[in-house]
């Protein structure tokens, strides 16, 4: 169950499938080590969303978009004709994953 709580604690329950939730809070220790696994675990269950961010990145083109200078989500979803708070969402997963660095409101 302590593996269930930190997987649902570190992504807030929204962003992680309910059924691999269920799964982990319901997991007893014997079946699911404590610690020495619980990164690879966290990777399995997010490499689908990660990868995902990582292919919209590149066919969007956003890193030659902000290549010349940092723009804010607003700006980016102007030039791309796309929602603003979608943009700010995606832009921010860009970062959590690393592909992207926010100063401000600029990334």
């Amino acid at each position: 169950m302590i593996i269930g709580t930190i997987i649902a604690n570190h992504f807030g329950g929204e962003n992680i499938c309910p059924h691999l939730i269920r799964y982990f809070m319901n997991a007893s220790t014997k079946t699911i080590p404590e610690t020495e696994n619980l990164s690879e675990l966290l990777d399995l269950a997010t490499g689908y969303q990660k990868a995902k961010v990582l292919f919209s990145f590149a066919e969007l083109n956003i890193a030659d978009i902000l290549q010349e200078k940092p723009l804010s989500a607003k700006e980016n979803a102007e030039i791309m004709k796309i929602n603003p708070l979608a943009m700010e969402r995606f832009l921010n997963a860009c970062v959590s994953i690393g592909l992207l660095e926010k100063t401000g409101e600029n990334y």
